[in-house]
């Protein structure tokens, strides 16, 4: 079957070609096992002290933007004389939990009722209702949806990260008929780590592309605490997320204000501790401007890696409850990758955290790992379950296995 290629991925695989197929030999003769220690008290503990943190800062944010909130209400009230300045709706989440929505009032108090008369011009199928110029939306509801203003009332609704993968089928717009993902099912709870592997064009990174809603799914595909992807208000959704995609990209501006970017605190310590996290601060430093060094349109001006570890950087500054990264550790070298990747599980311990690579050495320590083939679920499990099965993942394992041992030896040739 022929699979869209969503990104440019490893030269890994344009090197060794097709792995072998499943049952091939692999040259694996005993179980393979590896000490994870984990220690669930304070896992748990953590999570709590994290949620108590978000929570505190959402309130914190509830209080520096109340003049906005209420001068928004005093003109949804004028606008709409007798209508409660806020709309609430009760809804109905994942295993049939109950949670209320919130956000200003942005139509008139009659809309529902109206509703019937506009079905006809529906641009959306199915029970979506969707119209360019509704009748229904206010004056002051035009602007405030614009802004996005209408959704801050949905701080109070904090995201954990708990995300919910069900039977999700997809395929882009330009070719309806060529799926990308197939029936895929995951259950990543709050606070796990979710690696996803797989050949290129298997629609790995097509993933975070949906759960950051640059795409839409079919309602109740997704759903992230119980509530429906295409039900959490964008705004929401992407200020609980933080992204490092695989085409990084880089605002013509100094490195201090390209990490700072997103981050409500844009001071130099914070941003240096997020360097420092990336392992990019060392290189920074070497710059004569230092932080203040200016980087190019889409940061032509720095290495590949270091715009990887910028990205990362930028996305440790946001410290949002779910984190994606999507290859984004493909241009660093395996020491500096293994240096990040024990300060994010430092960093992301008690946080959701889902991880698109197609190194192993990236993703063995992950709670669960997705193997991905032609858009279809393949393997899931642990590092050392997918070594014992015996099939795709572990083929990849020993052929990049082989790849380090050769690369060390032709080193240590060179030195010689």
């Amino acid at each position: 079957m022929t699979t869209v290629n969503t990104a440019p991925e490893a030269e890994y695989w344009l090197q060794t070609g097709r792995m072998e197929e499943p049952g091939a030999e692999l040259g694996i003769r005993k179980p393979v096992t590896i000490d994870r220690k984990t220690n669930l008290h304070e896992h748990r503990a953590y999570w709590c002290v994290r949620r108590a943190q978000d929570i505190f800062f959402s309130l914190l944010a509830l209080i520096a933007l109340s003049p906005l909130m209420l001068l928004t209400c005093i003109a949804v009230w004028i606008d709409s004389p007798g209508a409660s300045p806020v709309f609430s709706q009760l809804r109905v989440g994942r295993n049939g939990k109950l949670f209320r929505l919130y956000k200003f009032r942005s139509m008139c108090p009659n809309a529902e009722s109206k509703l019937n008369d506009l079905l006809q011009d529906n641009e959306m199928d199915g029970p979506v209702f969707k119209m360019k110029d509704d009748p229904r939306i206010t004056r002051v509801g035009h602007f405030i949806r614009k802004t996005s203003i209408d959704e801050l009332p949905q701080l109070v609704n904090i995201l954990k990260g708990d995300i919910s993968i069900e039977h999700l089928s997809f395929a882009y717009p330009d070719q309806p008929t060529v799926p990308v993902l197939e029936d895929v099912s995951v259950h990543v709870k709050a606070g796990e780590t979710l690696a996803v592997l797989g050949r290129t064009g298997s629609g790995k990174s097509t993933l975070p592309s949906l759960l950051m809603r640059l795409y839409d799914v079919p309602d109740g595909m997704i759903t992230i605490d119980g509530h429906n992807l295409r039900e959490i208000p964008l705004a929401a959704l992407r200020r609980n997320i933080a992204c490092v995609p695989q085409d990084n990209f880089l605002f013509s501006d100094t490195l201090q204000n390209n990490i700072a970017f997103g981050s409500d605190n844009k001071s130099l310590e914070a941003v240096q501790e997020a360097a420092k996290n990336a392992c990019i601060h060392d290189n920074i430093m070497e710059f004569p401007k230092q932080y203040q060094t200016l980087v190019g349109e889409r940061g032509v001006t720095i290495s590949g890696g270091q715009k990887q570890r910028s990205s990362i950087a930028r996305a440790l500054m946001k410290d949002a409850p779910i984190l994606l990264l999507d290859d984004a550790l493909s241009a660093v070298d395996t020491d500096t990758e293994r240096q990040i990747l024990d300060n994010l599980r430092r960093l992301r311990k008690g946080r959701t955290t889902i991880i698109v690579a197609h190194r192993i050495s990236t993703i063995q320590d992950a709670d669960h790992i997705l193997v991905l083939d032609e858009g279809k679920v393949e393997e899931y499990g642990t590092h050392e379950e997918l070594l014992n099965n015996g099939k795709l993942y572990a083929s990849l394992y020993r052929k990049q296995q082989l790849e380090k041992e050769l690369h060390e030896e032709g080193g240590a040739a060179h030195a010689e």
